[in-house]
């Protein structure tokens, strides 16, 4: 997996390329946390993603927690067919569709 971010008007944009699953779930987990804890904002790009699992979708959920936590924004802005597949398995398309607002 290869992850890319740059920031702009204090909101980070990471671009996750390749797969997301239990083997790399974890690196994800520390850069998502990061961006949480150092910008008001961040949105991510998974629309260059090659495969995603349980685990992958269990971060997603995790991260979308942890920013309403920390009264941050954190969007998907892209999704890949393989990713939106997934959460339409755990019937979580919309959960994931939407922005998750800063309080």
């Amino acid at each position: 997996m290869d992850i890319r971010c740059n920031v702009a008007d204090n909101v980070a944009n990471l671009v996750v390329e390749g797969s997301l699953t239990i083997d790399t779930a974890a690196q994800l987990r520390r850069r998502l946390v990061h961006a949480l804890q150092d910008h008001a904002s961040v949105r991510l790009d998974l629309s260059s993603l090659t495969d995603i699992d349980a685990a992958g979708l269990q971060l997603l959920i995790m991260i979308r927690w942890e920013a309403k936590r920390q009264c941050r924004e954190m969007q998907i802005a892209a999704h890949h067919p393989v990713a939106r597949e997934m959460a339409g398995l755990a019937n979580l398309v919309s959960y994931l569709a939407e922005p998750a607002p800063a309080f």
